[in-house]
């Protein structure tokens, strides 16, 4: 490598550090390379072959570095994940508009709906995005009971391994109640800590924090995040000296400034980034919304998502009953491919959904329907 080059440096010691350290490859599910010249110029590339079933037996193009290595020689890795829960919101919102001819934006929804905060306050939560996923959810989120769309995002932050078995989660859901006394480490961060009843949850939190007491600049906050997040003591214990130097600047005691930059730095391991939470909360919200508002198309949606995976389209079946849906059983002579609409409250099972059917032969049924409905089994037997 080049002496002169930073960036051939950069790579020739990310190369060594992954000679020491890679035991086997694999690739990124989701993660995209982003750089400012062709790939093959400026990392390793590799073939490999693709697990997209829509590509099955061809290869794709992958970098040898992992996400670190890239990070090192200044490239961008982005990931990009699929939602299915996107599609059934998609395909709901389609149902609705090709029955009724109204066309919902889910970018322009009341954020206030009370029938949409009604069904999570009674943790009506199966097949809504990201609050389905664990059974312990339910319980947490009738008991936080959301009133506004902020207190979804808190509720995503705040169900997970860290903040629940810190505590913090518990502090929160009883200062939200008024169980718990409200407290914050100092009035100037009152403004920052007020939303989370003086609990920290999020990252940028900290940060405002840190440029509060502290007197960072913005980027030396988020070098704190980083710092933090990641647990790298030696950052760690530069960025106290420098904080508790500017909060002496500002007027603040340094036993005062050490406690809070260490107390700061026990939530920040199980801190969360609030922008992530809010993407997420967007999605729950979105779901919730058309689940309370137009019950019968969201489960039609949602089993269709599920058609062709028998065990997985039980738990909607279930929903679909506690919710007073009705499920009419498959028929030759009425059932579509999928799911379909019969009337509000009516949803009438697929033929692709019959465990071994499949969907080609459910398109032949079909099909040869449109001559005129089948008659009987043997009718039915010659004609299919």
């Amino acid at each position: 490598y080049s002496e002169e080059g930073d960036i051939q440096k950069r790579l020739f010691t990310a190369a060594r550090r992954l000679e020491d350290n890679v035991r086997h490859t694999g690739v990124h599910a989701a993660g995209v390379v982003i750089a400012p010249a062709p790939l093959e110029e400026l990392v390793p590339l590799a073939t490999v072959a693709s697990k997209d079933e829509t590509t099955e037996g061809s290869r794709v193009l992958v970098t040898q570095y992992d996400m670190t290595a890239l990070s090192e020689v200044g490239l961008v890795k982005m990931d990009f994940l699929g939602l299915r829960n996107l599609t059934v919101l998609h395909n709901t919102v389609r149902e609705v508009e090709r029955r009724t001819g109204k066309k919902i934006d889910l970018l322009n929804l009341p954020m206030d709906d009370e029938k949409t905060f009604k069904l999570l306050q009674r943790a009506d939560i199966k097949g809504v995005f990201q609050l389905e996923t664990s059974p312990g959810m339910r319980d947490f989120c009738s008991r936080i009971a959301p009133r506004r769309f902020e207190d979804l995002i808190d509720l995503i932050a705040l169900y997970r391994p860290g903040p629940l078995q810190s505590g913090m989660a518990e502090s929160y859901i009883k200062r939200r109640k008024g169980q718990e006394k409200v407290s914050y480490p100092h009035p100037d961060v009152k403004e920052v800590l007020e939303d989370t009843f003086g609990v920290i949850i999020y990252q940028e939190q900290v940060m405002l924090i840190s440029r509060k007491i502290g007197g960072f600049t913005p980027g030396e906050s988020d070098a704190l995040r980083k710092a933090m997040g990641k647990k790298i003591h030696e950052k760690m214990q530069e960025m106290k000296a420098k904080f508790i130097s500017g909060a002496q600047k500002l007027g603040h005691a340094e036993k005062f400034a050490s406690d809070l930059f260490d107390q700061m730095a026990e939530f920040a391991s199980y801190g969360f980034n609030k922008s992530h939470s809010a993407a997420y909360a967007l999605i729950v919200y979105q779901t919730a919304y058309m689940k309370a508002n137009y019950p019968t198309d969201t489960m039609r949606s949602l089993l269709e998502s599920k058609v062709g995976k028998t065990e997985e389209l039980v738990p909607y079946l279930n929903a679909c009953h506690e919710m007073g849906v009705k499920i009419l059983g498959p028929d030759v002579n009425e059932s579509d491919v999928s799911f379909s609409y019969v009337e509000e409250g009516v949803i009438r099972f697929g033929l692709a959904a019959i465990k071994n059917a499949g969907e080609l032969a459910s398109k032949s049924v079909i099909e040869q329907r449109k001559s005129g409905k089948y008659k009987g089994l043997i009718d039915f037997l010659e004609r299919v």
